[in-house]
């Protein structure tokens, strides 16, 4: 091998050590604000958010794909590993503009919906957490921020300035880094205007509007629910069914010391300017707005408007009984198994009843009392939810009444509790027996 061949394999074995071959970092100051890209795109920028059980969802900072409902969460960086631009429209304006790759910021977010709330969480990579300003200019903190368009008119009406009745549903928010919400007065309680004003909403654990989030040794994790009463505008529809269609936007602010460094959103859709809130008061509607005609535009105010948004469709339960696993309560599981999947607890071969055959699943899988922790599902007889096949779970499933009664929609009486009381007992002592 020749000197210089000896040499080149020498220094590249020390960049691969050194890590020197990682990705580069996008300009930020490179990006034009009237491009299209992946913001723009109409396919890119539609959703469908999967129905989950009501209560399945927690908000705890620990939000994952399972919990809600198998959407697949979207990741939104202002860069791409090849230093090129990334799938973020990026706002120009910044008080202290920097962005020094992922690790600085970049977020994924996850939707779902409940039959009264609408979820939505985000993981955020973020190498300097902060939030040090009042609610209404959480801009300048580490926040998101969304819009809604309730009755998904599309109009170029910038939610921060147009007529109040234009957020008479849906509007214009920040939530911060730890789930507090820029419409919200904390220290008098009440709403400021801006956000479904139309509606009575407050904020709080047990409110319509409510959030939580923490730091993670990435950055920041985030969840918050917004009740569907704030979306539901009686002229555009009602309350919200599956399949319906709302416009939305989510966007992230970025502070890195100096209030904002960067601010960038997961849509910018193209819009005709000439279809503002004169003309949607006058009963005219996108359609009436042909490319064609006239002038369709990317610019820094989409991004609070209507027409900037993105759009989420409702979307049903894929898969009823794979949600089930998320419901860890007793009573919620109960009303869930009743319900939706119309059958008794203990119906572990899903035939719609509770029987002995029930029995031949479960105890053939051999988790009954067993060593480990954490280990069981709905079909291999963890029937209250808490993640272990044992004794509780004969009781849970007795209690319910279903056993050997058949289908339970058939069903007109359940057994007295103390026969059920006695099969239980006589089960247990009988798996004792087994068991030594």
């Amino acid at each position: 091998m020749s000197l210089a061949m000896r040499i080149f394999m020498a220094v590249m074995i020390a960049v691969l050590a050194t890590g020197n071959l990682s990705a580069q970092v996008y300009d930020i100051f490179e990006f034009d604000q009237s491009e299209e890209g992946p913001w723009s795109d109409i396919d890119l920028t539609t959703l469908t958010v999967p129905m989950v059980p009501d209560g399945s969802i927690k908000l705890d900072g620990n939000l994952s794909s399972d919990e809600y409902g198998s959407f697949a969460g979207r990741t939104v960086s202002p860069g791409s590993p090849d230093g090129t631009v990334g799938n973020a429209w990026i706002l120009t304006y910044a008080q202290d503009k920097e962005w020094e790759g992922a690790d600085d910021s970049e977020f994924t977010f996850y939707l779902a919906h409940d039959s009264e709330f609408l979820y939505v969480g985000v993981d955020v990579l973020d190498d300097e957490v902060r939030s040090n300003d009042a609610n209404q200019q959480f801009w300048k903190d580490d926040a998101i921020e969304i819009i809604i368009d309730a009755n998904n008119d599309r109009a170029n009406v910038n939610t921060d300035k147009a007529a109040s009745f234009f957020n008479d549903y849906g509007g214009h928010n920040y939530v911060n880094y730890e789930g507090r919400f820029s419409r919200w007065d904390e220290d008098f309680e009440e709403p400021f205007v801006g956000w479904a004003n139309a509606v009575e909403w407050e904020w709080g654990p047990e409110g319509a509007i409510w959030g939580y989030g923490e730091e993670t040794d990435m950055g920041w994790s985030m969840e918050t629910k917004f009740h569907k009463s704030q979306f539901e505008d009686p002229d555009g529809g009602g309350p919200i069914e599956v399949g319906d269609r709302i416009g939305f936007n989510i966007g992230m602010d970025d502070d890195d010391g100096g209030d904002l460094a960067i601010q960038y959103w997961w849509a910018n859709r193209l819009r005709p300017l000439e279809f503002d809130e004169f003309a949607l008061e006058a009963g005219e509607t996108i359609e009436d707005y042909p490319a064609d005609e006239y002038d369709w535009v990317i610019d820094a105010a989409g991004r609070l408007s209507h027409g900037g948004t993105g759009e989420i469709i409702f979307g049903g339960l894929a898969d009823p009984k794979a949600a089930l696993e998320g419901i860890t309560d007793p009573q919620e599981r109960l009303t869930y198994v009743h319900d939706v999947l119309n059958t008794w607890i203990g119906d572990s071969n899903w035939d719609g009843q509770f029987n002995s055959a029930d029995f031949v699943v479960v105890f053939g899988a051999g988790e009954y009392e067993d060593a480990a922790e954490d280990n069981s599902t709905w079909e291999t007889g963890d029937w209250n939810g808490d993640k272990d096949f044992n004794s509780s779970d004969l009781v849970f499933a007795f209690t319910d009444g279903g056993y050997e009664m058949g289908a339970r929609a058939a069903v007109a009486a359940v057994p007295e509790p103390g026969s059920l009381l006695m099969l239980v007992v006589g089960l247990m002592a009988l798996l004792g027996f087994r068991r030594h």
